[in-house]
């Protein structure tokens, strides 16, 4: 009986001892669960700040950026984009759309302002080829030039009259002071060889005209003579032989009833009358001046 009371102490005590340490286990193990979960929040609250604080890096240097992009501001705007590209998927997230936008528009406006240094670079290209080529044109022209060199020198003034404001600039000044002297020397020979001209011209005519003197005082003569031979014969036969007089006056004395005139010729005069007034008139006199 003794014994059996004692089997059922062990028992019990055995009952007692699994049931205490049943929920001592259970006690540990949900504080081993709330242990992990603190570990894993603060982990994530680590994660959140290094997240936080790599996105506000990358914010900082896009802001930070100014606001009239150049292009000496490359780096900056490059170190900005590689900042941002190293950014995890959920760091990215965290930086806003706006920010963003402002790297984009800066990165915008380097290519832009790229191609414009490109295009402006090729222009300057362009205008120191176009005033290469006249300073060559001039630099070609001989020391000293003549009227054989006229035509290279109104093409090297050609060249440079259409050349650009800023193309003109890049044209040396000695070349252009050549190029004023050539036209001035060219000018002057132009203005002698014009004077010589003159000069032979008139003494040409000069000479034509003492040759043409005796011929016209010879051609007064023979009218002179022809109208010599008219006397008593029409008035309108002389004038069909040795022309219109150069001009002619009406005697209002007339001694007839028909008219009397006299007819002015070089270096002589001619009377004519007629009987009536529908008679013609008839040469009566020829007499020098």
């Amino acid at each position: 009986m003794e014994e059996k009371r004692m089997w059922k102490k062990l028992i019990v005590l055995t009952l007692a001892a699994a049931m205490l340490l049943s929920m001592t286990a259970c006690g540990n193990e949900k504080k081993e669960e709330e242990e992990k979960a603190k570990a894993a929040a603060e982990e994530q609250a680590k994660k959140d700040a290094e997240n936080e604080k790599k996105a506000n890096e990358v914010i900082d240097a896009i802001q930070s950026l100014p606001a009239n992009i150049r292009l000496k501001d490359k780096a900056s705007v490059a170190s900005a984009r590689a900042l941002y590209d190293g950014l995890t998927d959920e760091q990215k997230t965290i930086v806003p759309e706006d920010t963003l936008k402002l790297l984009e528009d800066a990165e915008d406006k380097l290519v832009e302002l790229k191609e414009k240094r490109k295009k402006l670079r090729k222009q300057r290209a362009a205008n120191r080829k176009a005033a290469a080529e006249v300073t060559a044109a001039i630099e070609q022209l001989p020391a000293t030039v003549t009227l054989a060199n006229k035509t290279s020198v109104q093409n090297a003034r050609y060249l440079y009259n259409q050349l650009t404001p800023k193309q003109k600039k890049l044209v040396d000044k000695s070349s252009l002071n050549k190029l004023g002297k050539a036209e001035k020397r060219i000018e002057r020979i132009e203005q002698q060889k014009q004077k010589k001209a003159q000069k032979k011209a008139q003494k040409k005519q000069q000479k034509k005209q003492k040759k043409q003197q005796p011929k016209k005082k010879k051609q007064q003569n023979d009218k002179y003579a022809i109208a010599k031979t008219f006397i008593r014969k029409k008035a309108s036969a002389l004038i069909a032989r040795i022309g219109a007089p150069s001009r002619k006056k009406k005697n209002p004395n007339c001694s007839t009833d028909g008219e009397e005139w006299i007819y002015y010729y070089n270096g002589f005069y001619v009377g004519v009358l007629s009987q009536t007034m529908d008679s013609p008139l008839m040469v009566v006199s020829v007499t020098k001046n």
